[in-house]
C-alpha cells in the first residue's frame, strides 16, 4: 500500500474558521510493502501578512522553527500551493499525524479542497496503542503522544536521520510521521493494506 503522509504548520489551532492559516505543507510517501519512506513534496505557503493580526504575526511556529514571517510573505501564494498540493493528495490514500487536525481544520476547505480516495487511520491514534501521552488522566489514560515522542520511542535508530529533536516543518514531520506508520505496521498494529483502497 501507498499512503502519502501530509503535514501542515499553521499559524494557529482553531482552523481555518477560526482565520488559522497554513503556512507550510509537507507530504512524505511510505510504502508499507516495501517499508521504505520518500520526501515527496515541500512548499512554504505565501500570504500578505500586511493584513495579519499581532497573534497570527507571534504564531508559535515562527518562534519554535526555522520558519520565519518574510518566508511567509515571500513564498508562492496559497491558491498556487492549494492547487499543486490538491493535484498530489486527491484521489490518493493519505493520512496524517492528526488527521482531526491537519484535514478537517484545513485540508479539506477552502482553498484546499483535498478530496481523497481513502483515508488511512490516524497515525496519532494508532501510535497511541502503544505510546502513552504526556498528560494523564483520572481514568488512567494519557493524552495523544506528540510525534516527537512516538517517533522517538517506535524510531530509536532515527530513519529519518533527524539527529535531534524535532524540527516543526512540514516535511520532516511528514518523514517522520511516515516511519512511524511503518514502525506500526511491523508490529501489527496498522494496517499493511486496506480493503477498501482495492475496491
Amino acid at each position: 500500500m501507498i499512503v502519502r503522509v501530509v503535514d501542515t504548520e499553521t499559524t494557529g489551532l482553531g482552523g481555518w474558521t477560526h482565520g488559522d492559516h497554513v503556512v507550510d505543507v509537507g507530504v512524505a510517501e511510505a510504502d508499507t510493502a516495501a517499508g521504505t519512506v520518500v520526501p515527496l513534496y515541500s512548499q512554504i505557503v505565501g500570504h500578505d501578512i500586511s493584513r495579519w493580526s499581532p497573534e497570527q504575526r507571534g504564531a508559535w511556529i515562527f518562534s519554535h522553527s526555522d520558519l520565519t514571517l518574510d518566508d511567509v510573505a515571500g513564498a508562492r501564494p496559497a491558491p498556487a500551493v492549494a492547487e499543486e498540493l490538491s493535484g498530489i493528495l486527491s484521489g490518493r490514500i493519505i493520512t496524517s499525524y492528526n488527521l482531526g487536525f491537519d484535514l478537517d481544520k484545513f485540508l479539506l476547505h477552502p482553498p484546499w479542497r483535498v478530496e481523497p480516495a481513502v483515508l488511512a487511520p490516524d497515525i496519532m491514534i494508532e501510535a497511541h496503542r502503544v505510546v502513552e501521552g504526556d498528560l494523564w488522566f483520572p481514568d488512567g489514560s494519557t493524552s495523544w503522544p506528540r510525534l516527537e515522542k512516538a517517533y522517538r520511542e517506535l524510531c530509536p535508530d532515527d530513519p529519518a536521520g533527524m539527529d535531534g529533536p524535532q524540527a516543526h516543518r512540514a516535511l520532516s514531520d511528514a518523514v517522520q510521521a511516515a516511519h512511524v506508520l511503518l514502525r506500526l505496521v511491523d508490529r501489527g498494529i496498522y494496517p499493511r493494506e486496506l480493503p477498501e483502497a482495492a475496491a
